[in-house]
């Protein structure tokens, strides 16, 4: 919808007496009958040239009521229509809003990705965190055995040197 036919109907807005944009000429407290003399009469005061019909009003009112931010459900009520697939035919997505929609997957496919490599790092660090205390387990199991073996040496030897204090000591 062009910039003139919006100037119009705000102009038509301000100035309507009643609560209707477009009241009956004799009622002013009823809105006129059909719509279509006064849209083509406005066609013709705003100069457009281009093809220009009364439901591509619809049309915008859907557009940027979905572009302020109301949610299809409430706006396919707004329109009358019963199902939310009917209400789509009405919206189209300006280039802008396709630009910030892609934004936004974007900005959630990047943080997904932030949120992954996060995880990542404090899996690696627990498994980290495992290992190192694994490998001080066996380190200590490694000490401990080293221990039992020079004791089980010492022994042995204190043993055999005994052993050989008690022989040689039979023999003198």
């Amino acid at each position: 919808m062009t910039e003139a036919v919006w100037t119009a109907l705000k102009r038509r807005a301000k100035t309507a007496k009643g609560s209707y944009v477009f009241p009956s000429k004799k009622h002013t407290d009823r809105p006129i009958a059909s719509v279509r003399k006064a849209h083509n009469a406005a066609i013709r005061r705003a100069a457009i040239k281009q093809h220009f019909v009364l439901y591509d009003l619809r049309h915008t009112f859907a557009t940027r009521a979905v572009a302020a931010g109301v949610d299809l459900p409430t706006l396919s009520a707004m329109l009358g229509h019963t199902s939310i697939t009917m209400t789509m035919r009405y919206v189209h997505p300006a280039a802008e809003q396709k630009r910030l929609a892609a934004a936004k997957l974007e900005t959630f496919r990047v943080n997904g990705l932030i949120v992954a490599a996060c995880e990542q790092a404090a899996e690696r660090e627990r498994l980290a965190a495992i290992e190192q205390a694994t490998e001080q387990e066996r380190l200590a199991a490694a000490k401990l055995e080293t221990f039992r073996i020079n004791g089980l040496m010492e022994a042995a030897s204190e043993q055999a040197v005994g052993t050989k204090m008690g022989t040689e000591a039979r023999i003198n």
